[in-house]
């Protein structure tokens, strides 16, 4: 019995090979390049309020320091450089879920409400807070949207 080849049909036969491989490979343009600039700066507000009010903030252990909170900070932006890096050396599936993880590391502002409630936080606290959460969830998301484009490949033939 002769073996048989089960055959999907290409869904992106009827494309020219620009944009074929846009589809394939993404347009060439980062359109999370702005998210990940605003979520940056949001995330270093927030960390900077922080670290320059550290002694009025609600309920922070008293082992937080200003020095602690710069290095915290250090710490998240190193995933978002090696977003960048993977990104630069074209690695385009390990740099979108890099950026996804650190758009969601902008969740840990909510921690703040462990500590305290809104209402006992200032205004410009809580606004700092809410940038770096909102950005991040939406970097993160944009990040999970690349990635998904990114690892769908058409099959055009199973042997």
């Amino acid at each position: 019995m002769p073996a048989t080849t089960l055959a999907r049909p290409d869904p992106f036969a009827t494309l020219n090979t620009e944009q074929r491989a846009a589809v394939e490979h993404g347009t060439g343009h980062q359109p999370a390049a702005p998210l990940f600039v605003l979520y940056t700066a949001a995330s270093l507000a927030h960390f900077t309020h922080n670290a320059e009010y550290i002694a009025t903030y609600p309920g922070l252990p008293i082992w937080m320091t200003r020095e602690s909170v710069y290095m915290a900070w250090l710490a998240v932006a190193s995933v978002g450089l090696l977003a960048i890096a993977a990104s630069v050396k074209r690695w385009h599936r390990v740099a979108a879920l890099l950026f996804i993880a650190y758009g969601l590391l902008g969740t840990d502002g909510l921690l703040h409400y462990t500590l305290a409630l809104c209402s006992e936080h200032t205004f410009a606290t809580n606004l700092t807070i809410w940038a770096e959460v909102t950005l991040g969830v939406v970097l993160a998301c944009a990040a999970a949207v690349r990635f998904a484009r990114l690892s769908i490949r058409p099959v055009t033939a199973l042997v």
